[in-house]
């Protein structure tokens, strides 16, 4: 299952994971490598409550699209029908996407606010990223999800 790469859902893609992580210092954007681990130590985040409160806060997000789940977990109900389900889990942040990427990014960049330190960890792909290596990310998976779809249409 896929999502739409305009940003409305078609079909939500099940349970693409990113972490959102403080290294110090911070490594280039890239694989995940033995050298990232060597090179950068991982800072804690202790606590979801600063970027539960700063996404309520935001006028990025609707006054009823953030749900508490508890104190380190929250769910976002996103602008184009999906979800980001969001915790805190072992000094990082999780986010299980039920949504358009986008979302994980304007996330991301609320949370560099907070976090100047922080990287995105894209789990499936091991890679870090940035919010600029992870819009190209968002633009080559939207451009992948659109050949495939117009593949898939052709063949209907």
């Amino acid at each position: 299952m896929t999502i739409a790469a305009g940003g409305s859902v078609e079909e939500f893609q099940v349970s693409y994971d990113f972490m959102l992580m403080r290294l110090s210092p911070m490594p280039s954007p890239g694989p995940v490598s033995e050298r990232v681990s060597d090179e950068a130590a991982q800072q804690p985040i202790a606590s979801l409550a600063p970027l539960r409160d700063a996404a309520r806060s935001s006028a990025l997000f609707a006054p009823d699209a953030i749900r508490i789940d508890g104190d380190e977990r929250f769910t976002w109900k996103t602008p184009d029908g999906g979800q980001i389900e969001v915790s805190a889990v072992a000094n990082v942040v999780s986010l299980r996407m039920h949504a358009h990427w986008s979302h994980a990014a304007r996330l991301f960049e609320l949370a560099l606010g907070l976090w100047p330190d922080l990287v995105l960890l894209d789990l499936q792909q091991d890679q870090l990223h940035d919010p600029a290596s992870f819009r190209v990310a968002i633009a080559r998976n939207d451009s992948e999800l659109a050949d495939a779809r117009a593949r898939r249409d052709a063949g209907a």
